[in-house]
């Protein structure tokens, strides 16, 4: 399986030690199993997706 996009608008790296639980109200959406956590960076909130789940790996 794979994945076709668009563009990459950029990569952004995290240290595992900055990914944190995604907060109740969003871990209990719809598709909330796919989420890995959440992170910040330069004043910026990343909403992380956990890929292997997404496409099915």
């Amino acid at each position: 399986m794979g994945l076709f996009v668009d563009r990459v608008r950029g990569v952004v790296r995290f240290l595992s030690s900055t990914v944190r639980p995604a907060p109740e109200t969003v871990a209990q959406g719809a598709g909330a199993e796919l989420l890995k956590g959440i992170a910040r960076k330069d004043d910026q909130l990343y909403i992380l997706l956990d890929m292997e789940k997404a496409i099915g790996t």
